[in-house]
């Protein structure tokens, strides 16, 4: 069928380049003059076709050729249904996951994201549906398929030029290599995001700012996790992201606390709480507790330490999270209390948990080196720091390897 006074429109290029300048998708449809819901149309993929004259007022607009909005009428795909052109549109816009986020129901999430997805959806929305099934896959610590789902959302966007999905799909591979414990390409890869933020929602940039706080605090650059922690508090602040400021002000009480700046530490945690309240986010409360344990731990509280380990144990109870993190936190709680030999029993344990994290073992092993002072055990203390060692080498977490070469004197030595 001819359409002499249309052409096909090149959606991934039309959405590139209204992020690239920034602007809002409602004031160019009152520019060129169209109703805001054609302009919704158009960007997921619902309307195919567009009117030469909508085409040339849209290009005005945006300050481009004509000809990069136009994709080639030999290249057409269709998406097949009403059901999954609004699920490729809730997911643009990150619906289901603000809505998903503070329950945790990610298998739920990924079972819709499944059930929509077909080969000829276009090809941006398809790298998007992957993009989402990967964040799906890592929230379940399913690091395996996570990273294929990553891996296809890319070449994806790199198929269809939506520089928008490459972003977010590096934003994945970053977060996915963290948790391997590959902290310095994880850096990069957050680094990376944070250069093209242009294509990226506000509320996904800003996560990425929190997210490269928190692998600095992995490397162990303390002043540098801060920095882009605050930056993220920031834009969470203006955009009244709940969820994502307990999450921020978590990570920045964890690196004061690791400062031993206890007092800016525990003000952080009491602000976390709040947002997470706000933002009822049930995880946030058990990791806000476990900080606030190890912060009165680290200064003695018994009490308090063991009431609000308490008081995280029965969140993650509750959730059915089990974590190596947690229980090498029961491990500091018992040696505030005097119980050296469960601690030590505890922190064995975690130490075998969650063996495809490895940040998480480099955290059991500085508490069992504290431990191992308590003890006045040199010989546990020379084990386990060799064993910690060996994993900041290999991970790249260079800044704690310099702490740790710092001090390579067993106290009672020194």
């Amino acid at each position: 069928m001819k359409h002499p006074d249309t052409v096909l429109l090149n959606v991934a290029a039309l959405d590139d380049r209204i992020r690239e300048l920034g602007l809002k998708r409602s004031w160019i449809a009152d520019q060129i003059r169209i109703d805001r819901k054609t302009m919704t149309r158009w960007l997921t993929g619902q309307t195919k076709r567009i009117h030469v004259d909508n085409l040339n007022r849209l290009a005005a607009l945006l300050d481009c050729n004509p000809r990069e909005l136009v994709q080639s009428e030999t290249g057409e795909v269709f998406a097949t249904s009403e059901d999954q052109s609004l699920a490729a549109r809730l997911i643009a816009q990150e619906n289901l996951l603000e809505i998903l986020t503070p329950t945790g129901k990610w298998p739920l999430l990924e079972g819709l994201i499944k059930a929509a997805m077909k080969p000829d959806l276009p090809l941006a929305l398809l790298g998007q549906l992957y993009n989402c099934l990967a964040i799906a896959a890592w929230r379940q610590s399913k690091l395996d398929p996570a990273e294929e789902y990553t891996r296809r959302a890319l070449s994806l966007g790199q198929q269809s030029g939506h520089k928008a999905t490459i972003a977010r799909a590096k934003l994945n591979e970053a977060t996915v290599l963290s948790f391997r414990g590959r902290v310095k390409e994880a850096i990069t890869a957050y680094r990376y995001c944070i250069d093209s933020r242009q294509y990226l929602d506000e509320t996904v940039s800003a996560s990425a700012l929190s997210n490269l706080g928190s692998v600095f605090w992995e490397y162990g650059d303390f002043d540098a996790s801060l920095h882009y922690q605050d930056e993220a508090i920031a834009c969470f602040s203006r955009l009244k992201m709940e969820l994502n400021l307990a999450i921020a002000w978590i990570g920045r009480a964890a690196t004061l606390a690791d400062m031993n700046r206890f007092a800016e530490a525990w003000s952080s945690i009491q602000t976390a709480l709040f947002h997470a309240e706000r933002g009822s986010w049930q995880r946030g409360f058990g990791d806000a507790y476990l900080v606030a344990a190890k912060i009165n731990a680290r200064q003695g509280g018994r009490a308090e330490a063991r009431r609000f380990f308490d008081k995280a144990a029965e969140r993650f109870a509750a959730l059915g999270i089990v974590e190596a993190r947690t229980v090498a936190i029961e491990g500091v709680v018992l040696k505030v209390e005097g119980k050296l030999s469960q601690a030590r029993s505890r922190l064995e344990w975690a130490e075998t948990m969650n063996p495809d994290f490895p940040i998480s073992k480099t955290e059991v092993l500085r508490e069992f080196l504290e431990l191992a002072v308590a003890l006045g055990d040199h010989r546990l203390w020379m084990i386990k720091r060799e064993a910690l060692k060996t994993l900041y080498v290999a991970c790249g977490c260079d800044g704690w390897l310099a702490r740790l070469d710092e001090s390579d004197v067993f106290p009672s030595l020194a």
